[in-house]
């Protein structure tokens, strides 16, 4: 086993693991793949397959993406996973991106490697269109209060660290 960062090549195998993954991964063209081979990752097994594959998607300086995070069903269980978003967040570090996140349905398995709502406080919502039904409000808080009603205390100095929002596989 062998992780590296995706080279031309790689690109049948990480669509094939996108293609088998299509219940939990949005769908991506060899072009899209291409374009991106920079910010992926794969798993190479001893026989040369792909096993699994992670991309980074930058957006801007300040936030990036975990998308097209898959492993061969065969190859599950095995800490493939982890060891991908492992590689990609390692990456952002190093370009001092300070907001990663993942858009997931699999929510627990992204918290156990150190996602969560940005500050405890920060949600990705997403537009619904204009004949989405209305939900109720969720609770919320602002800047100057807790949820207990005191006071906060500001924010977080520099020496505290960026923390860093997650949440898509």
């Amino acid at each position: 086993m062998n992780l590296r960062k995706a080279m031309p090549a790689d690109v049948p195998g990480i669509q094939a693991l996108i293609q088998a993954n299509l219940d939990k991964l949005l769908p991506r063209t060899d072009d899209e793949i291409e374009e991106l081979l920079s910010t992926f990752w794969v798993i190479e097994e001893d026989d040369g397959s792909i096993a699994g594959c992670c991309c980074l998607e930058v957006y801007s300086p300040k936030i990036a993406e975990i998308r097209s995070l898959a492993v061969a069903e065969t190859c599950r269980g095995n800490g493939y996973g982890a060891m991908l978003v492992e590689a990609a967040t390692e990456e952002a570090q190093r370009r001092n991106i300070q907001q990663v996140f993942a858009v997931t349905s699999s929510r627990e398995y992204f918290e156990s490697l150190n996602f969560g709502p940005c500050l405890g406080e920060k949600y990705i919502l997403f537009w619904n269109g204009t004949d989405a039904p209305t939900t109720p409000a969720l609770p919320t808080t602002n800047a100057t209060n807790a949820p207990n009603g005191k006071k906060k205390q500001g924010n977080r100095s520099k020496s505290q660290g960026a923390p860093r929002a997650k949440a898509r596989g």
